[in-house]
């Protein structure tokens, strides 16, 4: 995800040290003022709704791509561990905007 916000001589150039990363973060929380989790989309799509002054009953989003049930591997703790290690600026982007969403949640702003 972190390196979709980089043009490709960006990329090249720096592979985005983490301390980059909270860089990053933040132009991205200035420039948009709601990030969707994918993960979290009901409560996305209630704070979305809200923010374009639409009643919920005109915000709806569709499922694409998604993986059927019976496809979906579970993960060893190690793996999870090995992953969000070698994921670090995409973990740190998440974390941010998950917390962001509970936020918006827990104080009721759009």
């Amino acid at each position: 995800m972190v390196y979709s916000f980089l043009s490709g001589r960006e990329l090249l150039r720096r592979l985005t040290p983490l301390f980059q990363v909270t860089d990053m973060i933040e132009k991205i929380d200035d420039d948009f003022d709601l990030v969707l989790i994918a993960d979290r989309m009901d409560e996305s799509m209630v704070l979305l709704a809200d923010a374009l002054c639409l009643p919920l009953a005109n915000v709806t989003g569709f499922k694409v791509n998604a993986r059927k049930e019976s496809r979906v591997q579970q993960l060893t703790d190690g793996e999870k561990k090995t992953l969000r290690s070698a994921l670090k600026p995409d973990q740190r982007l998440y974390d941010h905007f998950v917390g962001r969403l509970d936020e918006r949640i827990r104080y009721g702003q759009p």
